[in-house]
């Protein structure tokens, strides 16, 4: 979260969430989606939880 508000400090976090989703590791990507996490945080809280 640190980077994304370094490199666009506007940056939504429609946005976030999506670069979060895209560098999520193949093998926890699954169980994550599931969760169908709708913003950053839930994001966050679900892959940590892994």
């Amino acid at each position: 979260m640190k980077l994304c508000k370094e490199a666009n400090p506007l940056m939504d976090e429609a946005t976030k969430l999506q670069y979060l989703k895209d560098g999520l590791k193949p093998s926890l990507r699954f169980e994550v989606f599931l969760k169908n996490p709708q913003n950053p945080e839930e994001f966050l809280r679900y892959a940590q939880k892994l």
